[in-house]
């Protein structure tokens, strides 16, 4: 991600910009990681209070906005992070069930994530080791979280997105599914 020193550890939100997705969390967060900051790409309605909260908390130099960007080139942005956020709160049925694309997208570009520890994603979280699921709004634990892919090795988040995520590999298993409903 151009603008961005090297050696910076580098989160990364990227979808719509509205509220109750973790966004102004992963901000929060550069208080406690004085070496990191935060990109997030994408728009919305929220984007105005988020520039609001980063001017009161003097995180301006450390947080940078890309606008939407078409999808045949969002790859190349989120291969330039070090972790990927996805703190879904859980204010709808819908949300409490998500399991949003987002997170398959960053482990596929070889990013840990820290995703809310909501049914879908704690299961997917636990089973494949992509990175770490925390309460949407527990700092504390996100701090852990963090902490924790920082420490460890999560090198092979993107082999095992390969292996377990694409449809190249998924087909087979939805074809015999459907065939015997």
């Amino acid at each position: 991600i151009t603008g961005i020193d090297n050696n910076k550890i580098i989160f990364l939100y990227q979808g719509v910009i509205q509220n109750g997705r973790g966004i102004k969390n992963m901000i929060k967060l550069l208080h406690s990681f004085k070496n990191a900051c935060a990109v997030i790409i994408g728009g919305g309605e929220y984007k105005s209070e988020l520039i609001r909260y980063i001017e009161t908390n003097k995180l301006k130099n450390r947080v940078f906005f890309i606008n939407t960007i078409p999808y045949s080139e969002l790859l190349d942005y989120t291969c330039g992070a070090d972790i990927g956020f996805s703190l879904i709160k859980p204010i709808s049925k819908s949300y409490i069930n998500a399991l949003p694309n987002k997170i398959f997208e960053y482990v596929l570009a070889n990013i840990p994530v820290i995703a809310s520890d909501l049914p879908e994603m704690k299961n997917i979280f636990y089973k494949y080791n992509i990175g770490y699921c925390v309460p949407h709004n527990n700092i504390k634990k996100q701090i852990e979280g963090v902490n924790k892919i920082l420490t460890n090795n999560f090198s092979n988040v993107q082999n095992i997105a390969l292996k377990e995520f694409v449809w190249e590999n998924q087909a087979e298993e939805l074809i015999k599914v459907a065939i015997h409903d």
